[in-house]
Order: structure tokens, then C-alpha cells, then sequence
């Protein structure tokens, strides 16, 4: 029975390093892009499976004990870890500014009509679309213009609005990275959003990615960035994330409800697409949403500013 639980054991050992390293070892980030639950589910069964072998076996209490003790150990590994992307219900929170992400990702007019429909059933005071090529078209921009939204292009993302909004426009474009900056005025204050769409190919080393971009953009930086908002195509809890956006947090990991991951769209394993924020911005509830087209999910997060609050 001892060596029967190695296999559950080197499991956890495993969750645990990849967790502490997360994506800067560029040869372990393939670990740490595993989902946890494919690793860690499989881990608690062959646990507890054990377990129930030292009743039917009449195996010593001591070795009952001991099972006991790692399955306790690996069941707060798991809580521990998946907390990250999952969150209990909670209702919309009152007074709140609700803005929306979604990597279109050049939908086709089918699927536009679907998801311009569920964008517009969030009552979002914001969205921000990366990559929408067809999603306003056949008569969808005069829908969400008559809807009281303002629509602005920014580079590779198209900006729907029921704020003012003072400014719309790319800051970069090199070798795949995409980044433009977008302000809007809302009745909370200004509000200044980096929206990135960063490169998806999977052998790129992403703490190195991150912090030569973080290099290259930081000159089109203003300093009054509030959030960043995209499809970064690093999984969330990424250390390269704190390289692209210093003393910024998660929305969803702050304020989360529901499952948290974002790719792909029908069997959401990966958390890619992300809202980093900072004070006085806070979310109040963040939520992935399914927009019923596309490869990725959508996110609407809640936010309230704090010098608004007070």
C-alpha cells in the first residue's frame, strides 16, 4: 500500500512545484498550462480509492492513518489551487460599472448575430472586442448605435460604448503583440484601459515574452493605466503577469463567481483571456461568459471605483 499511493503523491509534489515556479522555467511552463484538475482529480480518486482497499484489505489503522492524512492534505492542495477559478454565485452588485471582454476572434456572420444578441442582453456599460471583423455587420452596428452605444475602432479591437469616450487608438503592433489604449468617462471618473492581444504559440516562453514586451510598451505607457484587458494568451496566476502589469490584481480571482476559464469556448479548461486592475478600481463581481460563438469565452467583470465609493 505504501508504494501504491506514490504515484497520488508525486501528483501533488508536482501541482505544488509548478505552482511556485507558475511560467519561469520555460521548460516546466508545459506543467503549469496542465489544468489542475487533470491533475489533481485523478490524484484525490486514487486517494481515496486506497483508502477504501485498507477496509477490504483489514490493513493496519496506522496505514488507514497515513492515507487519511494525504487525502486530507491533497483535498486543501485542490481547494487551495482551484480557487483561483471558481467563485460562489453572486447577484450583480447595484451602482456598479459593468465591463465586458470578448476575443471575437473574426466570428462569422452566423455567429455574430448570436453573439451581438447575448452582448446586449448583459446590459454592459462597456465591451471591448478583440478581433470583430464581421460582428458588426448586416445591420448589427445600427442595432447597438440605436441601443444608445458609441462604437470607436482602437487597432485590432472595436470599443461599444454607453460612455463618452475620450480616447480610442493603438500604441503597438509588432510581431503579433497588439496593445491600444482606450479612455472612457464614466460617472465614476476617468477610466483607462490597455486592451492586449498577445501571441498564441504554444513554444514561446511566456515570462520571457512578458517582460520583453513589458519593455517595449512601457515607452507608449502613460501612467495612469487603470486596467489591462485581453486575450494574453498566459494562463491566470502567471508570474509573467506580473511582469506585463506590476501591482495590478485579477478580477476574477478578487471577485469571481462561477467557473474561470476562458478557452475553449465549449470545454473551458484555460483561464487565457484576463482583467487586471488596480486601485482605486476594484471588481465587485467578475463572471466568464458564454457568448454562444466564437473560440473563447467572454468576461464582464463589475468594478466600482474606490474614490467614487468614498
Amino acid at each position: 500500500m505504501r508504494w501504491l499511493k506514490l504515484p497520488a503523491l508525486l501528483t501533488l509534489l508536482l501541482v505544488v512545484a509548478s505552482e511556485l515556479l507558475t511560467d519561469r522555467v520555460p521548460a516546466l511552463q508545459f506543467l503549469w498550462w496542465v489544468p489542475r484538475i487533470a491533475l489533481l482529480l485523478p490524484a484525490l480518486l486514487w486517494l481515496l480509492a486506497l483508502l477504501g482497499m485498507t477496509w477490504v484489505i483489514k490493513d493496519s489503522a496506522n496505514d488507514r492513518k497515513r492515507l487519511a492524512m494525504w487525502l486530507a492534505v491533497a483535498v486543501v492542495v485542490a481547494g487551495i489551487v482551484l480557487s483561483r477559478d471558481f467563485g460562489f454565485p453572486a447577484a450583480r452588485p447595484p451602482q456598479s460599472l459593468r465591463l465586458v471582454h470578448w476575443n471575437a476572434a473574426c466570428v462569422n456572420g452566423n455567429e455574430s448575430k448570436i453573439a451581438v444578441a447575448r452582448l446586449m442582453a448583459l446590459e454592459a456599460d462597456a465591451i471591448i472586442v478583440t478581433d470583430p471583423c464581421e460582428l458588426l455587420g448586416d445591420g448589427r452596428f445600427q442595432t447597438l448605435t440605436s441601443a444608445g452605444y458609441n462604437i470607436k475602432n482602437a487597432g485590432r479591437f472595436t470599443v461599444i460604448s454607453r460612455f463618452a469616450v475620450r480616447e480610442a487608438r493603438a500604441v503597438f503592433a509588432s510581431r503579433d503583440r497588439h496593445a491600444s489604449r482606450i479612455v472612457f468617462s464614466t460617472p465614476m471618473g476617468e477610466l483607462s484601459v490597455i486592451a492586449l492581444d498577445l501571441p498564441s504559440e504554444p513554444t514561446l516562453p511566456r515570462y520571457q515574452l512578458a517582460r520583453v514586451f513589458a519593455n517595449e510598451l512601457a515607452p507608449s505607457l502613460v501612467g495612469d493605466e487603470d486596467i489591462f484587458v485581453g486575450d494574453f494568451n498566459i494562463t491566470r496566476g502567471s508570474a509573467s503577469l506580473g511582469v506585463l502589469a506590476q501591482d495590478f490584481h485579477d478580477a476574477f480571482i478578487a471577485a469571481g463567481t462561477g467557473w474561470g476559464g476562458t478557452y475553449p469556448r465549449t470545454t473551458p479548461l484555460w483561464a487565457i483571456d484576463l482583467m487586471l486592475l488596480r486601485e482605486p478600481w476594484h471588481a465587485l463581481r467578475a463572471e466568464v461568459i458564454d457568448l454562444g460563438a466564437g473560440r473563447h469565452c467572454g468576461q464582464m467583470v463589475d468594478l466600482e471605483c474606490e474614490l467614487e465609493a468614498q
